[in-house]
């Protein structure tokens, strides 16, 4: 219902944008895939990752191990959502500036984005590292099994917050800058 309603803008006749027939450019298409291969690597390591971890913890602990897990990469993904958040934040100000050759402007937006992630990777570290099991208790009913695994896991996990934002908007540079 939502993307019927958006279309019917471009019909409407009050839209600027017109939708056109493509044209295929095999240059830009191979330009646009070796600039989304950052973005593309990090994508495909989290799911990689998970998978790995998955099977690895089934193996070993069982379906409650790998409950515990779904907690803690419940918590992990809030706060790679806020990082992902930064990085779009960021793109447009460096692409535009880099455009524009103002390249000190592009450094500020560099150091502002790694600045906030920086915040922001401390902050949840220290939300999930003392507060892991009321965490916990918000994704699971009341599994005490689950919640165990799940604090002990996130103790483990938290310090990876404190330089995720950096692989992520160091990703958002460099797909902004070079775009």
């Amino acid at each position: 219902v939502s993307l019927i309603m958006f279309l019917s803008h471009f019909f409407s006749g009050r839209s600027l944008f017109r939708l056109i027939k493509p044209i295929f450019d095999g240059q830009m298409i191979r330009s646009m895939f070796f600039n989304g291969a950052s973005e593309l690597m990090n994508t495909i390591s989290f799911g990689l990752v998970g998978l790995l971890f998955n099977r690895i913890i089934m193996a070993r602990i069982g379906a409650d191990g790998v409950a515990a897990y779904a907690v803690v990469m419940y918590m992990g993904s809030i706060g790679m959502w806020v990082f992902y958040g930064l990085g779009d934040a960021i793109g447009p100000g460096i692409n535009y500036n880099v455009g524009a050759e103002n390249f000190d402007r592009v450094k500020k937006f560099l150091r502002f984005g790694l600045f906030s992630s920086l915040v922001v990777g401390v902050i949840w570290f220290v939300i999930v590292y003392f507060f892991h099991t009321p965490i916990a208790r918000l994704f699971t009913k009341n599994e005490a099994n689950v919640i165990n695994l799940a604090s002990e896991i996130a103790k483990f996990y938290s310090p990876a917050f404190l330089t995720m934002g950096f692989n992520i908007v160091f990703s958002s540079y460099f797909t902004a800058r070079y775009l």
